[in-house]
Formats: structure tokens, sequence, C-alpha cells
């Protein structure tokens, strides 16, 4: 059991150093664009308009491909190393989990440290929106909203990743056209917009409760695929 959790611990340990660049790069991108948009709406804060950031939208963006990207850059060099099948999926979902807890806490730092002293600096026009405006927009309903979308999007971007990994260009291509395909025919049938509907009549914390379901079910269905998965992908 020992030697189980050390590989473990060595594994996220490989996927936290592995992502440092990448890490940083996001970030000063995005520390930049915010610093220019709060010194933007300080010099334009005696005019009407109205500077809003979608503080999370990048960072959604972020794990979104940064699952695909994993499959393909680490998972085969941890087979190769001699992790166990096993050990890579609960590493994964440390990995997974503690990256979104992660990037949700800084999003929430800054848009804590910002808004108090855009108030201080009487800049009114400058604000976030965050999927949490539809509730009562506490950084703890941010946190969590924040955490699991981020989760969903990871997962969903691993799996596709899987898919190509195992079976090839063509069967993940195909497997993306045919969610659009169902996509399409949801909007011609009218049950996909009575299912956003649903969802805006419904929004709560609960909805994302569900959304945090579901990426724990699609993460247990990556089993099926990475366990068989080798140190070769299909081109």
């Amino acid at each position: 059991m020992l030697k189980l959790n050390k590989q473990i611990k060595g594994l996220v340990y490989f996927y936290l150093t592995n992502m440092r660049h990448s890490l940083i790069i996001f970030w000063s991108i995005l520390l930049s664009t915010i610093l220019i948009s709060f010194i933007a709406s300080y010099l334009l804060r005696d005019t009407d308009g109205v500077f809003m950031l979608l503080l999370s939208g990048p960072v959604y963006i972020y794990f979104s491909v940064y699952g695909y990207y994993i499959v393909k850059n680490w998972l085969p060099f941890v087979i190769k190393i001699g992790a166990t099948r096993k050990n890579i999926f609960i590493s994964f979902a440390l990995f997974f989990t503690s990256l979104a807890t992660i990037f949700s806490l800084i999003t929430i730092i800054i848009q804590e440290s910002l808004l108090p002293l855009a108030r201080w600096l009487d800049m009114d026009i400058f604000s976030f929106i965050h999927l949490a405006t539809l509730l009562n927009d506490t950084w703890y309903e941010r946190l969590f909203i924040d955490i699991t979308v981020c989760l969903f999007l990871f997962v969903t971007s691993f799996l596709i990743g899987l898919i190509n990994y195992r079976y090839g260009l063509l069967i993940s291509g195909s497997f993306i056209g045919l969610l659009f395909l169902m996509s399409m025919f949801g909007m011609f049938r009218g049950w996909l917009i009575d299912f956003f509907m649903y969802i805006y009549s419904n929004f709560d914390l609960l909805l994302f409760v569900k959304v945090g379901v579901v990426s724990i079910a699609i993460y247990v269905i990556t089993w099926l695929f990475l366990r068989k998965a080798t140190v070769t992908s299909v081109r």
C-alpha cells in the first residue's frame, strides 16, 4: 500500500512539474490582460461605459483542451516508466481535482482583491461577470461552480483524448461529429432548446452538483479506455 501511495504521489508531482511552463504562460497572459483592463477602466472611470471581465472564461478554455493535451504528451511516458494503469487513473483524478481547485481559488482571490480596490478608486464601470451572478454571487458559489465546470471540461477533453489515443483520429473525429449531429438534431427537434430553457429556469447550485456527478461518471468511463492503453498511440 505504501508503494502504491508513493507512485501516485510521484505521478501527481510529475504532472504538476511538467505543467509549470504552460501555467506560467497562461497566468502571465491572463494577469496582464486583467491589469490592462483595470488601468483602462481607471482612465475611463468618469465615462458612462461598462467594463466587465469574464475571468473564468479563459480558465474554462484552458481546461477544455488540457485534458486532451496530457493524454497525448504524458500518458505514453508514465506507461513507459512502469506506472500501473490503476495508479495512473487515481493520480489523474487527484491531479484534475487539485488543478481545478487551485485555478478556481486564484480567480476568486483576484476578483475579491480587485473589486474593493475598484470601489475605493470610484471605478463603478469595472466589474466581473460570472455564472454565479444568476444566483447570490457569493465567493463560495463561484468557487463551487468553477470547480465543477472545470472538472467537467477536463474529463470530457480527457475522454476524447483517450479515444483518439486508443483508436486514432478517425474514430475520435467520428465521435465528435456524432455529438455535433446529435446537437443539430436536438436543435431541429426542439428538445435541446427545451433542455437549455429547463437549465435556465432551474439554475441553482443543485444543477452544478449534477454536473459534478456527470463528471465523475465520465471519468469512470475513461477507465475502459485507459486500462488497456499502451505506450504507442494509434495514428
